[in-house]
């Protein structure tokens, strides 16, 4: 069973023992944030929320030059540089043996994937990759962390449309 199926099951399984609101109790970052998309919730609190993820990821590992490169031509709308960051990262599927081996490079993989789709939110305007910016995330700081950082952002008041 592969992570985005076991990750619709698991969540699936918790929706139906939860009554009430999901924000205020789902365990998962990624969860909140699928759902978030699923109900069209305000895109500037899941756009801030995707870019928390990111952000506060790279405060336990610093951004590789090369995604760091990435941000600042998406915030600058440099896109034919970001056309090319993303086909080389769309592209890249390095070794398992490789990343489990060595965690530091683990890690910056995780980022790169989570600058991914960061972009892919963001620029794309596609909400439906949110999740996937909160799991990688969640490989880094870890899924409660992640989950709280998520929910703050949802239930903000002052990001509202």
């Amino acid at each position: 069973m592969d992570d985005l199926t076991k990750m619709s099951w698991d969540m699936r399984e918790w929706r139906e023992k939860e009554e009430g609101d999901p924000y205020s109790s789902c365990p998962r970052g990624e969860w909140l944030l699928w759902y978030a998309a699923k109900i069209k919730a305000d895109r500037k609190k899941i756009n801030a929320a995707v870019l928390s993820c990111l952000n506060t990821a790279t405060l336990e590992e610093p951004l590789p030059d090369d995604v760091d490169r990435m941000l600042y031509a998406m915030f600058h709308k440099q896109d034919s540089v970001l056309l090319s960051w993303r086909a080389k990262v769309e592209g890249r599927v390095p070794e398992a043996d490789t990343l489990i081996a060595d965690p530091l490079r683990l890690r910056r993989w995780h980022i790169e994937k989570a600058a991914l789709y960061v972009i892919k939110v963001i620029v794309d305007e596609d909400l439906s990759w949110a999740f996937a910016v909160a799991w990688h995330t969640a490989q880094i700081i870890g899924h409660q962390k992640t989950a709280e950082l998520v929910r703050n952002w949802l239930l903000r008041e002052d990001l509202s449309e």
